[in-house]
This record gives C-alpha cells, sequence and structure tokens, in this order.
C-alpha cells in the first residue's frame, strides 16, 4: 500500500491550536476540573481546555522552497491538572474511573504524504517502545544529514565537469 494511501486511511486529528478550541472562557471551567478532581466525559466534551507540554508547528522548507505544506507537528498535552476520566455522570460511580493517556501527536508532513506517529505512556514497555522509536528517528535524522552534506562536493566536482565538457 502506497504512503499517501496509508496516509489517507488516518483520521485526521483537529489541530491542537484550532482557535475553536483553544480561546476558552475561564469562566466555562467547572470548580472540579480547577481542582483536579475526576472530570466527566460529559465535562470534558463542553469545552475543558488542554495545556500543552509541547505544541509546535515548524515549516521545513525555507522561504522560495515549496508552497509551505512540509512540516512538523508535534504535541502533548499536560495532563498535570487533570484528574481521573469517568464515563458517566454519576460521581458516586467506582466503575467508571480509568486513567488516559495525554494526547499526542508527531506528524511529519512533506506535500500531500504525512505521517504520523503513535506513542504511548500507559506502561513500561510502551514507554521505552515510544522513547526507542524517538531515539531511532533521531539517529536516522542525524546519519542521513551527514550523507547529505557529503554528497555536496562530488555534485559540485560533477557540475564543474559537466561544465568544462561545454566549454
Amino acid at each position: 500500500m502506497s504512503a499517501k494511501r496509508v496516509a489517507a486511511a488516518c483520521p485526521r486529528r483537529s489541530s491542537p491550536w484550532d482557535p475553536r478550541s483553544a480561546v476558552i472562557d475561564p469562566s466555562l471551567i467547572s470548580r472540579r476540573s480547577q481542582t483536579g478532581d475526576t472530570i466527566t466525559r460529559r465535562e470534558q466534551d463542553m469545552g475543558l481546555p488542554y495545556r500543552a507540554r509541547v505544541n509546535e508547528h515548524v515549516l521545513l522548507n525555507l522561504p522560495g522552497f515549496g508552497g509551505g505544506s512540509s512540516y512538523v507537528l508535534s504535541y502533548v498535552e499536560d495532563t498535570t491538572e487533570r484528574g481521573l476520566d469517568r464515563d458517566c455522570d454519576d460521581p458516586e460511580c467506582t466503575d467508571c474511573p480509568y486513567n488516559f493517556e495525554p494526547h499526542m501527536v508527531l506528524e511529519l508532513c512533506s506535500d500531500s504524504y504525512f505521517i504520523r506517529f503513535g506513542f504511548d505512556v500507559d506502561s513500561e514497555a510502551g514507554r521505552a517502545n515510544s522513547l526507542h522509536k524517538i531515539d531511532t528517528l533521531l539517529a536516522a535524522l542525524r546519519v542521513f544529514r551527514q550523507g547529505l552534506v557529503d554528497e555536496f562536493e562530488p555534485y559540485d566536482r560533477r557540475k564543474r565537469e559537466l561544465e568544462a565538457s561545454r566549454e
């Protein structure tokens, strides 16, 4: 399956900095959310603000290269102030509370192709795999960068040879 088809199969999440959800009137936030108590699904859907540890959207191309469609999006929700989540509105219910993973997005995009990586914090193995994934990407980018730089001189040499042969 092509990368474009795989990417198209991934549902696109709304932008973490979408102004429709990013600007929240503090008076709309319940006392429960301010104290870190359990938050009901209904309250969460009613516009509780997401706090971000990381919220970056960086264009990859320099000005004049491409139309700005190549980017890196990185977002990690800050859940420090959130308590357990629950599926019902009954504060006495002991079956509904559950822990949740923060909203996390790492997306690389070049033109119409994009890759979204998934990460886990819910287990030691998931955390280790998430960190391994990041470390592997960083190592691959460092090696690729060096390979790219190493190809500058051979390319320039061939360019000079070509120009000399046309004179």
